[in-house]
């Protein structure tokens, strides 16, 4: 009897150790949502000198994008992708 009281001692300390790893694991993935959306916000600011304002946020939101902004000036994806002569290009563009 003894020994069956020292397992459940020793199974009921490891099931509390290991309970608190999804809370863990949330936090995790909450911080990791945060620095995403930090990361996009400096990238539109870096592209147009602003942050956007708190309609612009939440206008976006709710509504689907009908165009695509293109970062990449200078490419012109109409049939497949092409440089444009004189035009800097940074990355690769995909044509949708």
């Amino acid at each position: 009897m003894l020994v069956v009281s020292i397992i459940v001692i020793i199974l009921g300390v490891a099931i509390s150790k290991l309970g608190n790893t999804t809370g863990i694991a949330k936090s995790m993935r909450v911080q990791a949502d945060v620095q995403a959306i930090k990361t996009q916000l400096q990238l539109y600011e870096s592209m147009n000198g602003f942050f956007p304002t708190t309609e612009q946020g939440l206008q976006a939101l709710v509504t689907q994008r009908k165009t695509i902004h293109d970062p990449l000036a200078g490419i012109n994806c109409s049939r497949k992708c092409q440089r444009i002569p004189g035009a800097a290009i940074t990355s690769i563009a995909i044509p949708v």
